[in-house]
């Protein structure tokens, strides 16, 4: 065993996650390539303003903001897939915390060790949040690296930005995989309820972008504070970034109590 829970935290997903990295980077690195073709491509731009309605369920407010840089990757990596792709990451890993130990029963091995379960809990947060930094800044060295195909039109605060917002996304939703676990130690209810979250968070968060009536909804997904002020095109909205980092705080805390009270089956 290695000699902290954050070693071995971070040491088991060596495997697993170049490939969610290779991914993510994949489709940003396609995202920019393509942006020369889009840019003077003037019958695309037509047939997707018919395509408005359905482009506001993915954020884009009208089919011209897909032939700028910013809108572009928006549209593909920080409000549809590349955004989701992290949430999923986030949600393994702190599905694997606590409920995943116990379904393999390599949580008796934890709990035998010289070590409050405070400091399991906060060890894998730790590692979770470690790990999705690593992933985003290798994004943000893919969009600076990218900006010159861009007509280096992203700015260093929005690169930073939009990353930073990302990260916390992810730290919302592995927060809440956690919190679940903690709470239960069941592993399939973790991993159902949080990835059923955070499919409907998207859904109504994209869906109120056209139906008058869910506005309110968007307030209930992490979604809407990452992207209510566009961090790519406009830096940093910090009470919307503190509301994300708030949130996932609050999720640790419950997970930390649920684990600490509740008898571990080992």
């Amino acid at each position: 065993m290695l000699r902290s829970v954050f070693g071995k935290t971070v040491w088991e997903r060596r495997r697993s996650m170049p490939w969610w990295i290779g991914g993510l980077g994949f489709l940003l690195i396609v995202t920019i390539l393509s942006y020369p073709s889009f840019k003077d491509t003037q019958g695309l731009e037509d047939l997707f303003q018919n395509m408005e309605p359905m482009l506001a369920m993915f954020g884009v407010d009208s089919a011209a903001d897909l032939f700028s840089p910013v809108g572009l990757i928006n549209a593909r990596m920080y409000e549809s897939i590349g955004i989701l792709v992290i949430g999923a990451f986030a949600i393994s890993m702190g599905t694997a915390a606590l409920a995943g130990e116990e379904d393999k029963g390599t949580m008796e091995m934890l709990l035998m060790q010289p070590i409050s379960r405070r400091s399991i809990v906060l060890q894998k947060h730790a590692a979770m949040i470690v790990v999705l930094i690593v992933m985003n800044t290798f994004l943000v060295v893919v969009l600076f690296a990218g900006n010159p195909v861009l007509d280096s039109l992203l700015t260093v605060q929005g690169i930073l930005a939009a990353n930073v917002g990302a990260t916390l996304v992810g730290f919302f939703f592995g927060s809440l995989a956690l919190a679940i676990g903690g709470v239960t130690g069941k592993r399939g209810m973790t991993t159902g309820i949080s990835a059923g979250y955070l499919a409907a968070a998207f859904f109504f968060n994209g869906i109120a972008n056209i139906v008058d009536g869910l506005k309110w909804t968007q307030k209930l997904t992490p979604f809407h504070w990452f992207t209510r002020t566009d961090p790519l095109a406009n830096g940093f909205p910090m009470g919307d970034f503190t509301v994300l980092l708030l949130a996932g705080v609050v999720l640790m805390a419950i997970g930390l109590w649920g684990f600490e009270r509740r008898d571990v089956v080992v």
